[in-house]
């Protein structure tokens, strides 16, 4: 039986790998990779045997061969690696993909957590059904519904003096129903000494086992100046310990750059730093997860206000990169643990 059923396998493996190659070719940022190998060795050719040898023999996306150090890595050592393909087969297995649409459009994420928000959310049609001439909240945030990695998201800097104002502004971003408003939510003042520009979030990655959910790791993201805090933005990423004290340096996401001791904009010391209310925050991520079951592996945004945590999104697509960058270790090993990741990777 094993015999027979050997070349249906290897074919199997073949066209998976095929399609996963054709896939990061696709998906490659070209001018970041070129970037990246000139910080690396000073050339301006890419590596492309190894890249190539990455990503046919364990999925490694060509962001991932820079980003994981592949470079610097054994063979061995890159099979301990969740990579870009791996990633993808664990979301295909275990997330139901039209539940994952609740985390990916932003309306539909805060109809179905409008509780834990924490802070009040409009979507285009409801915003026309205010009244023109009130006044709105003070901070106003503007959104993308399906934005990701902190694109297309809006910070108006003076008051708005009407809704009127709130929704000329929104027309003009052109699509208007694709955005939604939030009041801006103001975050605990130990977080603010880290950088009082962004709402510096907690990454929370869950896995669902029936009732159970486990977490995988808590990434405290820390921004630079104004905006978001997104690690592909600029941000840092942090570990966070299980007693809510930061661990270790601020990690960007280019490998070349220098890790952080000290926040860049106040200058404030990271290892050690204690992040209020994490306990809470976890708890609220564990309740989080428990209220979507078709989508498994999450990685839920969660900011600190002064009274406790408040959810921002979900994310289904929650970044292996980051998880293992800042963490400083391969994660292969969560996965493999929870579904079959040798069918085309060994």
């Amino acid at each position: 039986m094993f015999q027979s059923d050997l070349p249906s396998r290897l074919g199997f493996r073949f066209a998976s790998r095929w399609r996963n190659l054709r896939f990061h070719f696709s998906k490659a940022s070209w001018p970041d990779l070129y970037a990246y190998e000139q910080q690396r060795s000073g050339r301006k050719h890419l590596p492309w045997l190894d890249l190539l040898h990455a990503s046919w023999h364990h999925g490694a996306s060509f962001e991932d061969y820079y980003l994981l150090r592949f470079f610097d890595k054994t063979r061995a050592q890159r099979r301990e690696y969740l990579t870009t393909s791996l990633y993808y087969e664990l979301e295909r297995q275990h997330n139901q993909l039209d539940k994952a649409m609740v985390m990916r459009d932003k309306y539909l994420f805060a109809v179905h957590f409008r509780d834990l928000l924490g802070r009040q959310s409009w979507s285009w049609p409801e915003l026309q059904q205010l009244d023109p001439t009130s006044t709105p909240p003070k901070r106003l945030v503007i959104k993308h519904r399906f934005g990701v990695k902190g694109q297309d998201i809006h910070f108006p800097t003076a008051p708005f003096a009407s809704w009127a104002d709130v929704c000329e502004v929104i027309q003009s971003l052109g699509q208007s129903d694709h955005y939604l408003c939030e009041s801006y939510l103001e975050q605990h003042p130990e977080l603010a000494r880290l950088n009082p520009g962004t709402v510096n979030t907690l990454r929370i990655m869950t896995w669902r086992e029936g009732s159970n959910v486990e977490i995988w790791g808590v990434i405290l993201r820390v921004g630079q100046g104004e905006g978001p805090d997104n690690w592909a933005q600029g941000g840092l990423g942090v570990w966070v310990g299980d007693d809510g004290r930061l661990s270790g340096e601020g990690v960007p996401k280019n490998p070349f750059m220098p890790r952080s001791s000290v926040t860049p904009t106040t200058g404030q010391p990271l290892n050690g730093f204690q992040v209020p209310y994490l306990p809470q925050a976890r708890q609220l991520a564990i309740e989080s997860a428990l209220r979507l079951p078709e989508v498994r592996s999450v990685g839920w945004d969660v900011a600190i206000s002064a009274t406790g945590p408040c959810l921002i999104e979900g994310n289904d697509r929650w970044s292996h990169q980051f998880l293992q960058c800042v963490q400083g270790q391969a994660s292969r090993h969560l996965a493999d643990a929870v579904c079959d990741m040798y069918q085309v990777y060994e």
